[in-house]
């Protein structure tokens, strides 16, 4: 057998918000650096690209209610590429959420029901808030 192929471990693409996204794997002794090109639709001819020797990368400026396709490669030392992983992610809703907290002092015993929700159908269950 010959040398171990190239090649992307374990990545995982997080949605930090309607403007991010995190992307992490897990380092490989075949790999040199990694390459992660990132574009939307339907403009999948115009990628960015950022090659590093990091296992991560936090991507912002991304643009809400918007499919963007995400390509992770491991890249070796004879130029050899890995099989690309691809993450299609369409990004969330960019909206404020304002938080109303009711004066405490005029009812100390008042509940606070807080839920971060992502869609509106996603504000079905409330659970009060301790404090």
């Amino acid at each position: 057998t010959g040398p171990e192929r190239v090649h992307i471990v374990k990545p995982v693409l997080s949605i930090l918000g309607p403007h991010s996204v995190a992307i992490k794997w897990q380092d490989t002794p075949c790999a040199d650096q990694f390459s992660v090109c990132w574009g939307s639709w339907p403009d999948r001819v115009l990628y960015t690209c950022h090659t590093d020797t990091h296992t991560s990368l936090t991507v912002t400026d991304l643009q809400p209610t918007t499919k963007y396709t995400f390509i992770l490669t491991a890249l070796g030392s004879n130029r050899e590429r890995s099989d690309p992983f691809v993450f299609a992610v369409l990004m969330p809703k960019g909206k404020k959420n304002t938080l109303n907290i009711p004066n405490l002092d005029s009812n100390p015993n008042l509940p606070i029901f807080i839920k971060a929700v992502q869609h509106e159908s996603d504000a079905s269950e409330f659970r009060p808030l301790s404090y």
